[in-house]
């Protein structure tokens, strides 16, 4: 009978085909005494209590643990239950939370739960091998930490992997013939990253660059289009990086013209090499595959590019935002607060110079200090304060406090973050605030400030939820996020628009007749999370003649004096050339389904936030697709 391994996935509420088990169970299986002696069976749960039944009821020879910073509570304690059941069971963790960590995941009592540290192909198949001899000897495993006679070891890092097609495909397994179209489907084209910021644990230190050959990436994107699958993650570190890379792009856009798919593709974009990764978009996008562009900015501040080991150019980074807003491609631009070296004011200015520059989505990251990284060791020399999330299924560390940023600036910036992200992210004032910048009637650092100011007045008179919200700052995690997002744009619309009246109206531009009228073409033109939602508002338009609304698109007159403003602030969304303007919302929503949890539905939500252009309705002359009503008779 053959013996079991057992593997622990990472939770996560996504349909997903994830790389470890496969890659970990092809490799080790070409080995023909370990495909004859053991079975490879994979387990999925999120929830604690069942996870721990489960494993002590599956009776597996080994149990393999993936382990993330957002699952490592979980993995916890679910191990830890299991060995207090039978402290004999033998346990091997892996993933970048545990690697090179044993003094503090592993234990004295359990000599059989072990770490695999880094790469983990050789590692897990030697592992194995040595499990299969009379009497396993874990010193022989390199790559293995583990104690022994109370002392804990840490034996030499296996051998790298030459060559990723030395690995089988991870997409001629069971695993992934057992997947459907709905999957969310991983591939790795290039392992690692030639980059060393100090805050990432990615980089070169341990790790050399390795890329699968071309024929290899074809024949796996092959038959993951051929399933149909619609969503696909490039895990690479620096898509664009390499000249392979625009050659993948074109295949890929071949697939979608021949299969159909895929419909969207995530993917880290390199650090170098902007004028590369515009020729990657635009093939996709003129193939019609979606692609929210990650811009990795992270910070504008000098001293804070020099702690981090950054070197990045920002005028290539602001032409790439141009390129891909002139095309209509959704893109965000990464930034990290609070980067050991930027104030608070230096931070607030590069959030405004962000705006200024028409950036589709900022994209605030917190500060988090990760294992194997040479900012964790740096805590004293930057002034490092962390706290560890409310979570108690992760283990993420926060820095709260630099040399230049106290707890409390650091609560004021997010509060900052909170205010761009629903003024000008989720578009709830885009227009207006880029008129009163533009005229230098209020700039965006002000009006952030200013709404900051507003909503914290209101908590002692006010229930409104996002008044909390924006009190906590939301930076531990992202459900605060995903749930205001998902009111403004969906279920709590009117509320908002009354908050934001309240607001614009305490402001002395409410005296510009600009700006009123701008505020009510920011009215009508967020986006909705679904199709044909679109109601009547409760707001009493005074500017913008509101001829009809239906459930998809509102019918108007838009005042001559902002034609031109409104045209060049939408972009590509803006073909009207008159007045009389069809607002359509109806873009890439789905309908409205009662079957999905709330709970999903809004973390779903966070994909409408990033994509503004594929959601956000088209303006068009109301003669191309409604008929005006008749016209009053004449008195």
């Amino acid at each position: 009978m053959k013996k079991t391994v057992l593997f622990v996935l990472p939770d996560s509420t996504v349909v997903e085909y994830s790389l470890p088990m496969p890659y970990l169970v092809q490799y080790a299986a070409q080995d023909a005494s370990i495909a004859e002696q053991w079975e490879f069976v994979p387990y999925k749960n999120i929830s604690l209590e069942k996870t721990t039944d489960d494993l002590l009821r599956s009776n597996a020879d080994v149990y393999a643990l993936s382990c993330y910073v957002w699952n490592i509570g979980l993995v916890k304690r679910a191990v830890q239950t299991v060995l207090e059941h039978n402290p004999a069971t033998k346990i091997i963790l892996g993933g970048p939370q545990v690697s090179w960590q044993g003094a503090k995941y592993l234990s004295a009592k359990y000599e059989n739960l072990v770490i695999c540290n880094g790469e983990g192909e050789n590692v897990f198949r030697d592992y194995l091998k040595e499990l299969m001899q009379p009497a396993p000897n874990y010193a022989n495993v390199k790559g293995l930490s583990f104690y022994k006679k109370g002392v804990l070891l840490t034996n030499q890092n296996a051998d790298l992997i030459e060559s990723l097609d030395d690995i089988p495909s991870p997409f001629d397994s069971e695993l992934f013939n057992a997947c459907n179209s709905n999957f969310f489907v991983y591939i790795e084209t290039v392992r690692s990253c030639p980059f060393t910021c100090t805050y990432c644990s990615s980089g070169m230190a341990r790790k050399k660059l390795r890329k699968l050959s071309k024929a290899r990436i074809e024949s796996d994107l092959l038959k993951i289009v051929q399933k149909g699958v619609k969503i696909l993650n490039v895990i690479d570190d620096n898509f664009g990086l390499f000249p392979q890379d625009l050659e993948t792009a074109k295949f890929l856009a071949q697939c979608k013209r021949e299969y159909g798919a895929p419909h969207l593709i995530y993917k880290a974009t390199t650090k170098q090499n902007m004028q590369r990764t515009a020729e990657i978009e635009d093939v996709l996008h003129q193939a019609g595959i979606s692609s929210a562009v990650e811009i990795p900015l992270q910070t504008l501040n000098d001293a804070a590019v020099k702690n981090i080991s950054r070197k990045h150019d920002v005028d290539a980074y602001l032409w790439l935002v141009d390129f891909l807003n002139k095309k209509g491609i959704d893109s965000y631009m990464e930034y990290i607060w609070p980067l050991p070296g930027e104030t608070l004011d230096a931070f607030k200015q590069a959030i405004a110079k962000l705006c200024r520059a028409n950036a589709n989505v900022i994209l605030v990251y917190p500060f988090v200090l990760l294992h194997n990284t040479e900012m964790q060791n740096d805590r004293i020399k930057f002034g490092l304060e962390t706290v560890y999330s409310d979570n108690p299924d992760d283990e993420i560390e926060y820095v709260v406090k630099t040399n230049e940023v106290s707890h409390e600036e650091n609560l004021r910036g997010w509060h900052f973050v909170m205010a761009q992200a629903v003024l000008y992210g989720m578009r709830a004032l885009f227009i207006t605030a880029r008129y009163l910048d533009t005229n230098n009637i209020e700039h965006y650092q002000s009006l952030f400030d200013n709404f900051v100011k507003f909503t914290l007045s209101k908590l002692d008179t006010s229930d409104f939820p996002f008044y909390q919200y924006m009190q906590s700052g939301c930076f531990k995690g992202d459900k605060e996020l995903n749930t205001i997002i998902y009111e403004l744009l969906y279920s709590r619309r009117d509320d908002y628009d009354a908050m934001l009246l309240e607001f614009a109206s305490s402001r002395p531009w409410w005296s510009d007749e600009q700006a009123r009228i701008l505020f009510e073409v920011d009215l009508v033109n967020r986006e909705y999370i679904y199709s044909s939602t679109v109601v009547p508002k409760r707001y009493n338009f005074k500017y913008l003649e509101i001829l009809d609304t239906t459930a998809d698109s509102y019918l108007l007159k838009l005042p001559p004096s902002v034609t031109e403003d409104v045209k060049t602030a939408l972009g590509v969304k803006a073909t009207f050339n008159s007045n009389c303007v069809e607002v359509n919302h109806k873009q890439k929503q789905e309908a409205f389904d009662e079957t999905i949890p709330v709970e999903e539905r809004i973390m779903r939500s966070f994909h409408i936030f990033m994509t503004p252009y594929a959601y956000l309705p088209e303006w068009r002359d109301c003669m191309d697709s409604v008929a005006l009503p008749p016209p009053a008779p004449p008195c």
